[in-house]
């Protein structure tokens, strides 16, 4: 159906600017065209940074300019349902049956939907033929559970390949549900984390500076650039923000001694700037970035303000000078107004850590209040409405209590208190990518005995 498909267009234009990674695509390309007539599942797995992302997007674009259009989805937790396995499921048949319309059952089942319809599309189109059709699915690790521990992967992806299908997916190493999906004989990996890939994540970031290092004016010190490659740790998120970073250093201050060692010295740094921040503006730009991570959804600045309670004037431009390294800004798609959301999945687990799930359950609260008030007011925005319903499902889903059946919506101090338990487990749950490089030690302030969440409260009162 025409209102399954989603436009992935805006999230492809992030990495448009692709550097190195030609052997990366190669061996994708050896595994599919390796697999001949039977399914196979090619998984590429990498830490936060590594490019994931952007190397299956890159293969998208290839694909269609050899002429051939690959059904396609982007699993993000804080944009729309793109999370939810059936989102997953419409979004893929949905493509599917543009490209085979004869194959389209009207009368499909929502839950069947797809693995019938790929079965129909390999014996009438693909086997006779001689083609094959892959299927393209980044952030497994981000698809929305139904419950702590509950593995949503059967909910989107087929439990079995029909011939001449293949599968071509993304994910963080350590996310726990992978092992379901390489238990079959027919996954091949691609682990960028891995020593053979060591010299291509290098190339790939080394490429990234030769094409950016000549724009900079005075020219960067050669030494500088060098060492920038070398700390970046073979993280090309790390080499973006780092070149976003020294382009709002003074040029007397892009040094190499000021430069941190990758993607989790980064983040300690930037966290390090915030905290040197006068405690009321520190206080207002910590509870701004809070927002943005609890949502889970892209925030205007105008939510922002209204859930943090901020009453100056100037609070909005404060916030996002200071914040602006962590988050993404999207177009107006809201009242005109720009939104923004964490820059990346990696930046809202560093926050989430900082604050602590006290203070992000706080958060959660403060948006249930405001962006998520319900019941929604008349004249409200169909943003507000959206928004206000979903976050309520979330609460059913994550926390609900018992005798709170499915589809039921709780009152607001029930949907408060689940939300508020469902992101204690989260917050928990953001610990892991320290395991990935994602965030070393907790940074430690100079002030003596305050050292992360215990400092950040002594702030606070």
């Amino acid at each position: 159906m025409a209102r399954d498909l989603i436009d992935f267009g805006i999230e492809r234009s992030r990495h448009e600017h692709f550097f190195g990674r030609e052997d990366v695509l190669a061996a994708i390309d050896r595994h599919l065209d390796g697999a001949g007539a039977s399914g196979r599942w090619v998984l590429v797995t990498g830490g936060p940074g590594m490019g994931k992302s952007a190397i299956l997007s890159r293969w998208l674009d290839v694909e269609e300019q050899r002429g051939h259009r690959a059904p396609h989805h982007f699993l993000r937790r804080d944009v729309m349902d793109w999370d939810r396995p059936e989102a997953v499921t419409r979004s893929l048949a949905a493509q599917i049956e543009a490209l085979y319309p004869v194959q389209k059952d009207p009368e499909a089942r929502p839950e069947s939907r797809l693995i019938e319809l790929l079965a129909k599309v390999s014996k009438h189109e693909l086997v006779p033929r001689g083609e094959r059709l892959v299927l393209v699915v980044d952030g497994l690790d981000e698809a929305r559970s139904d419950g702590a521990g509950q593995n949503p992967l059967p909910g989107f992806l087929p439990y079995a390949l029909p011939p001449r299908v293949h599968a071509l997916c993304a994910s963080r190493p350590q996310y726990p549900h992978l092992a379901w999906l390489e238990s079959r004989s027919n996954v091949r990996r691609i682990d960028l984390d891995a020593p053979e890939w060591a010299g291509s994540n290098e190339r790939a970031c080394r490429a990234f500076w030769a094409d950016q290092a000549p724009q900079f004016t005075p020219r960067l010190d050669p030494g500088l650039v060098e060492e920038a490659v070398a700390r970046a740790e073979g993280n090309l998120l790390y080499a973006v923000k780092l070149k976003e970073w020294l382009e709002e250093q003074p040029v007397e201050q892009r040094r190499v001694e000021r430069l941190p060692r990758g993607l989790s010295g980064f983040l300690e740094q930037i966290w390090h700037q915030l905290w040197s921040l006068p405690g009321k503006q520190f206080k207002l730009v910590a509870s701004g970035l809070g927002l943005v991570c609890a949502a889970r959804e892209a925030l205007p600045l105008e939510e922002i303000k209204a859930a943090g309670g901020w009453r100056n004037v100037k609070a909005r431009d404060d916030f996002l000078r200071a914040a602006r390294a962590l988050l993404l800004e999207e177009p107006a798609s809201w009242r005109g107004e720009q939104a923004y959301r964490p820059y990346h999945e990696a930046f809202r687990a560093f926050v989430a850590e900082k604050l602590g799930p006290k203070r992000m359950a706080k958060l959660h609260g403060r948006l249930l209040e405001t962006t998520a008030q319900w019941p929604v007011a008349e004249g409200e925005s169909e943003f507000h409405g959206r928004y206000a319903s979903a976050a309520r499902d979330r609460a059913c889903a994550r926390g609900g209590r018992a005798g709170e059946g499915a589809g039921t919506l709780p009152g607001p101090q029930a949907a408060r208190g689940a939300l508020q338990r469902g992101w204690a487990g989260c917050a928990r749950g953001c610990a892991e990518p320290r395991r990935e490089g994602a965030r070393g030690r907790r940074h430690r302030p100079a002030a003596p005995g305050s050292a992360g969440r215990v400092a950040l409260a002594a702030r606070d009162t």
